[in-house]
């Protein structure tokens, strides 16, 4: 048995570590530089296009005894906009702001089919999912006009939507998010805004998904604001919330106007925000050594298969491939803050015996991670790495492959006494030497943590005693 010196561990409780709240970084030239830096280099106009575009469809569980298109003129009525006689193509956008109306069969504009669906609505119970399902009809709209008045127009769009929905006592289909809505959560889109900005999260969705090892997200619905979609690449899954969170930081500044310097430089900055909704929901989830504020890179990058029809910024973070996941996390280190917890553990013979029990479990996942992760689970490994004084260092190890006898995974700590081993780290570890795991499913639902269970009930015995 190793001494207590030797074995200095990484404990986190589970809600920290799967947040991925990893420990405090130090900014880099490519991700922490300052407003000041910004301010001082050349700007481009901001990224608003030409047009702003916003698709949208209503299912009814039966075609519509009333005539839609007279309905839709009727609720036209005060807008200013016009009715198009096709959909906008891809030259200037129509001027006056236009709707352009169909009934296709259901066949060409069919909903998600069987369990799927599911994963495309937000606001409904079971039963109006399957009153969802069953419907057959559906009638389409597309609202097009100039990007200078998207904020304007978007609204009066959003109303429209509503207005139709309830006269044809149907659901919502936003064909830019991929989303279904009752008309008693569309609401919400049409309130949530401060005076002409909207709040992005309420009108854009995040996709995110596995591609290959690591995961990929993906805006979908700026074109209704006139602006580009924002998409980062190969990001553990451990970071996707956090992730999630920066691209809504950047995407609600590009609604406000914020713009991308001549070398594509980006200023993420949370007290910059001008909507209070939005930035005070990121202030509270601050922890230590936030700095607030951060510069990214943005590039244009063309759509992949799936993407919005729309253009695309890709975030990047310049430099080696093989440390890409360690910017990812000084980056988010840097703007959201980090906090850690390190103590020294004697392996005795009842964390031991927690160990092995955990060790038994964890054999029976193996398989599963042979090539990738499977999809919507995380699973954290907590493995041994050598210090220079020749004791253990033990840190958590998101497991991106596992083959044989050898784990290939993401450092989900920084090191205190190896100072070259940083969260975000590519490692690998041997299976035989893991000392415990924490599996997160789908479903939310954990398994594992068999020690720290363990050493959290040693902690709060010490702390009622030592009152």
């Amino acid at each position: 048995m190793t001494s207590a010196k030797a074995n200095r561990a990484h404990w986190f409780w589970l809600v920290t570590l799967m947040l991925s709240v990893a420990a405090c970084q130090r900014p880099s030239a490519a991700a922490g530089a300052t407003q000041s830096g910004v301010a001082a280099a050349a700007r481009k106009p901001a990224l608003l296009g030409q047009a702003f575009r916003f698709r949208f469809a209503i299912y009814t569980k039966l075609p519509p005894k009333l005539d839609v298109g007279r309905e839709l003129r009727t609720a036209l009525a005060g807008t200013g906009f016009g009715v198009a006689p096709e959909p906008a193509g891809e030259g200037l956008p129509p001027s006056p702001t236009s709707v352009f109306f169909a009934q296709p069969n259901i066949e060409e504009f069919a909903l998600p089919d069987g369990d799927s669906l599911e994963h495309f609505v937000s606001d409904m119970t079971d039963a109006e999912m399957r009153q969802l399902s069953e419907c057959r009809a559906v009638s389409i709209f597309e609202v097009a006009g100039a990007a200078n008045r998207t904020h304007e127009d978007y609204r009066k769009a959003l109303m429209l939507a509503e207005k139709l929905a309830t006269k044809l006592a149907g659901f919502i289909w936003d064909d830019e998010t991929r989303t279904a809505h009752t008309v008693r959560g569309w609401a919400a889109r049409r309130d949530g805004w401060q005076g002409q900005l909207p709040d992005v999260t309420r009108h854009v969705s995040i996709h995110s998904y596995r591609d290959g090892e690591l995961m990929r997200l993906v805006s979908l619905g700026m074109v209704k604001l006139g602006l580009p979609d924002v998409a980062v690449n190969h990001v553990s899954s451990t970071q996707t919330s956090n992730m999630g969170n920066l691209l809504n930081l950047i995407m609600q500044r590009l609604v406000e106007g914020e713009s991308i310097d001549q070398q594509g430089r980006f200023h993420a900055s949370i007290d910059a925000l001008q909507l209070s909704s939005i930035k005070q929901q990121l202030l509270e989830d601050l922890v230590q050594g936030a700095k607030r504020e951060l510069v990214v890179s943005l590039a244009p990058s063309p759509p992949a298969e799936g993407d919005a029809d729309n253009r695309l910024l890709l975030l990047v973070f310049p430099g080696d491939p093989k440390s890409l996941q360690e910017r990812h996390s000084q980056a988010i280190g840097t703007l959201f803050g980090a906090q850690d917890g390190i103590a020294y553990v004697e392996h005795d013979a009842a964390l031991l015996a927690a160990s092995e029990r955990a060790r038994k479990k964890l054999r029976s996942l193996k398989a599963n991670y042979a090539e990738s992760p499977p999809y919507g689970e995380v699973l954290l490994v907590k493995a041994p790495f050598i210090t220079p004084a020749g004791g253990n260092e033990w840190m958590w190890v998101e497991v991106v492959r596992w083959k044989g006898d050898t784990i290939d995974g993401i450092l989900k700590n920084d090191a205190y006494e190896i100072p070259d081993l940083k969260d975000g780290a590519r490692v690998q570890v041997k299976d035989e030497k893991l000392f415990d795991y924490i599996l997160t499913r789908r479903d939310g639902s954990h398994e594992g943590n068999e020690t720290g269970r363990l050493l959290e009930q040693r902690m709060k015995k010490r702390s009622s005693t030592s009152k």
